[in-house]
C-alpha cells in the first residue's frame, strides 16, 4: 500500500519547493478534509509527526496522518494545468 506521484506532479512540487523561501525539502502532506465532503488535501510542509506514515515517490517525501491513511492509501496523484492542478485517482474509481 502506498501513494504514487506521477513524474509531472513530482516535478511541480520540487519546483514549488525550489521557489519557496519557507520550505526546505520536497515533503508533501496528503490527507482528507472531513469538513469539505472528505475532499483530498495536499500541502507542502516541513512538519512531520512521529505518528505520520512516511513514503517516497519520485524523490518526493509524502507524509500522511494516521486518521487519513485509510482514505488516501493506493491513490495516484497527478498534475495537469488543464484539469485545474492536482488530480487524485483513488483505487475505488479505477
Amino acid at each position: 500500500m502506498s501513494i504514487s506521484l506521477t513524474q509531472k506532479a513530482a516535478d511541480f512540487l520540487k519546483k514549488a519547493v525550489a521557489d519557496s523561501d519557507e520550505i526546505s525539502e520536497a515533503t508533501v502532506r496528503v490527507g482528507i478534509d472531513p469538513d469539505n465532503d472528505y475532499a483530498y488535501t495536499l500541502d507542502l510542509t516541513d512538519e512531520v509527526a512521529d505518528s505520520d506514515r512516511t513514503l517516497t515517490s519520485n524523490d518526493v517525501k509524502i507524509v500522511v496522518a494516521p486518521r487519513d491513511w485509510l482514505y488516501v492509501q493506493d491513490t495516484t496523484i497527478d498534475f495537469a494545468d488543464d484539469a485545474g492542478g492536482f488530480t487524485f485517482d483513488p483505487p475505488s474509481v479505477r
